[in-house]
Parts: structure tokens; C-alpha cells; sequence
């Protein structure tokens, strides 16, 4: 889904900035909540435009807090190596969440709605430890 990322980090005094290959990166912790809030953001984000009751089933059925933090890495990570196709999204996703009862018109954004949400979640476990490295020097 994702080869590249840059990641910017910026406080008071200082700004960094670097493009590096996106790797897989572990989720455990504290970096797991992070992970799950950065995600339902994003979905919520995307979904506002749409009707209130379809918007809170979509939000409802991809809702990750109650993955355990293994399975949602587990789903992470196989988006970010596989998913680059809306069926294979769809396929993955379908693993852990139900949206095989969803109208079939609704397949597609919702696929490209998790890319966006997997990216988001992705780029914050990364910003999370990067921050944690800066803290701890």
C-alpha cells in the first residue's frame, strides 16, 4: 500500500524530517491505543460527509477497540504488504470485521477508507516511537 513515508517532527525549536522505506513495525502498549484512536479517526474523518445512519454502521462494524492488539497488528500489517486491490482489502478486512452484511455499493469506499485509516495508524506507532527515542535522550 504504502513503499515510502516521511516522517516530520516538529516542536518549539526543532524540525525533523526524513524519507525512509516503510517497515513493519510492532505494535504493543501504549503504541497499540495509539494505533486504534489514529484509525477510527480516520475513518470518522472520511465517513463525515456521509448520511448519518450509514456513516455510524460503517464506524459501528470497523470499530478496532475491540481487536485485541495482536490481531490488529496481524491486520495491519497484511494491508500495508497485500492490500493495494479493493477485493483484497475487502478480503483481509472481512477477517476481522463484518462487512459482508454491508450493500455491496458501500465495498469500495469502505476499502478505500481502511487504506487511509491503515496508513494513519501505521505513520502514528512510528511518530509515537520516534518521540519516545527524543524523550529518552
Amino acid at each position: 500500500m504504502v513503499d515510502n513515508y516521511t516522517l516530520r517532527i516538529e516542536d518549539d525549536e526543532n524540525i525533523f524530517e526524513s524519507f525512509q522505506p516503510m517497515t513493519t513495525p510492532t505494535i504493543t502498549g501504549n503504541n497499540c491505543e495509539v494505533a486504534k484512536d489514529a484509525f477510527m479517526n480516520s475513518i470518522k474523518n472520511q465517513l463525515k460527509g456521509s448520511s448519518m445512519q450509514a456513516g455510524e454502521t460503517v464506524i459501528n462494524m470497523l470499530n478496532v477497540y475491540s481487536l485485541q492488539c495482536k490481531d490488529f497488528n496481524e491486520m495491519l500489517n497484511e494491508l500495508r504488504m497485500k492490500g493495494k486491490s479493493t477485493p483484497t482489502v475487502n478480503q483481509i478486512a472481512g477477517r476481522y470485521f463484518r462487512i459482508d452484511r454491508l450493500p455491496t455499493k458501500m465495498l469500495s469506499p469502505i476499502a478505500t477508507a481502511i487504506k487511509v485509516a491503515t496508513v494513519a495508524a501505521l505513520e502514528s506507532v512510528r511518530v509515537e516511537k520516534a518521540w519516545v527515542k527524543t524523550l529518552r535522550r
